[in-house]
């Protein structure tokens, strides 16, 4: 019973040896080899790389239902191998099929068993149940404002909506939206464009700023964190709105200090 207890435990709790970062892309992605790549809609498919030009920083993606992509060859997120992973942890960034689509959708890692299955939580809130294999860890970019960075960025209307970094310059950050829309925001104001990541436990603390989930919508809304709920597992959030309600860490993103970026 111990040990079930042990093994039980480590599963739930956060990672302390996560994957490796891809420092030597260049040398992991091969021509003909089986990879991941985006589409223009955001969404993941499956196809093998065509070619790869170090010279242009390009590479160029056949799918396998015969469309073709080309995408820079640094962008992390944009091209990866489909490979079964060897670990999958509590607050992961996967990509998983949809009840048998070919399509491969981004969530979330939010439960895990002993017996290797995991619970994703997708980025339209649907979530479902699958064996470790089935999924496929989303590369992570380092930071908000990197080209193929996953984020929450903020749009007209002050809310936030989940997008990919299309562009970075010396003072601005382009987003291509999951919905189509593209918008350009400020690098200075560190607020405007949030990592999508599940934050530690330790940086969700009264008094925080964070955007939040809000049932049956997939923008999050800014406000802040009032303290944990009664329950002991959720932080209770303040919107700014008015509204309020008890969040799971995995429903929150913290928003960064404003300090100035550097350029």
């Amino acid at each position: 019973m111990l040990i079930f207890f042990i093994v039980a435990v480590c599963a739930l709790t956060e990672k302390t040896v996560g994957h490796p970062v891809e420092s030597q892309r260049k040398n992991t992605l091969s021509v003909d080899d089986r990879i991941i790549a985006r589409w223009t809609n955001n969404k993941y498919y499956a196809g093998k790389i065509e070619s790869i030009s170090e010279a242009k920083n390009t590479i160029d993606i056949l799918f396998d239902d015969g469309d073709r992509i080309t995408h820079p060859l640094d962008e992390v997120t944009a091209v990866f191998l489909d490979k079964k992973p060897e670990l999958v942890e509590y607050k992961d960034h996967v990509i998983a099929p949809w009840q048998g689509s070919y399509r491969q959708y981004i969530g979330y890692v939010i439960d895990v068993t002993m017996f290797g299955k995991v619970k994703v939580r997708f980025d339209d809130n649907d979530e479902a149940w699958y064996e470790k294999d089935e999924v496929r860890i989303l590369p992570v970019a380092s930071s908000p404002l990197e080209v193929g960075a996953r984020v929450f960025a903020r749009w007209t209307n002050g809310l936030f909506y989940r997008g990919f970094v299309s562009k970075s310059t010396l003072s601005t950050v382009s987003i291509n939206y999951d919905d189509g829309d593209k918008i350009t925001l400020p690098k200075n104001d560190n607020s405007a464009v949030i990592l999508d990541k599940i934050p530690h436990e330790d940086e969700v603390n009264a008094g925080q700023k964070v955007i939040g989930y809000w049932p049956g919508r997939v923008r999050y809304y800014p406000g802040y964190i009032s303290g944990p709920c009664d329950d002991g597992k959720k932080f209770y959030l303040k919107f700014d709105d008015g509204d309020e309600r008890c969040e799971w860490i995995y429903e929150i993103r913290t928003i960064p200090k404003n300090i100035p970026a550097k350029f």
